[in-house]
C-alpha cells in the first residue's frame, strides 16, 4: 500500500470481513489497524487468496498519522465504504 487511505480502506474491508466493532468516529487508523491485526486468524492457510493478501497488505504497512494533526476526513469516508463493501463477502470461509 502506498496511503494511509488505502490502508484506511483495507481495514474497514477487513474489519467487516472480521466482524470487528469499530468506530471510525472515535478511533484513530492506528487503532483500528491494531485492532483489525488483533483479529486476523493466525492460520490463514485455508482463506481465499484474495482474503490472504488483505490481510499481509494490512500487516506490512506502517500508518503516516502524524501526532497532533488533524486527519483529513477521507480517512473516514474510505474506512466506512469498507465497511459497507460486500463484494469480498464470498471470499470468506
Amino acid at each position: 500500500m502506498l496511503s494511509d487511505y488505502e490502508c484506511a480502506y483495507a481495514c474497514g474491508l477487513a474489519a467487516r470481513l472480521l466482524k470487528c466493532p469499530i468506530t471510525p468516529e472515535t478511533m484513530n487508523l492506528s487503532e483500528i489497524k491494531a485492532l483489525v491485526e488483533a483479529a486476523m486468524p493466525k492460520e490463514q492457510g485455508d482463506l481465499d487468496y484474495r482474503i490472504r493478501n488483505l490481510y499481509k497488505l494490512i500487516q506490512d504497512y506502517s500508518a503516516v498519522e502524524k501526532e497532533g494533526e488533524s486527519v483529513p476526513e477521507e480517512i473516514f469516508t474510505l474506512i466506512q465504504m469498507g465497511l459497507d463493501e460486500e463484494k469480498y463477502d464470498q471470499y470468506k470461509n
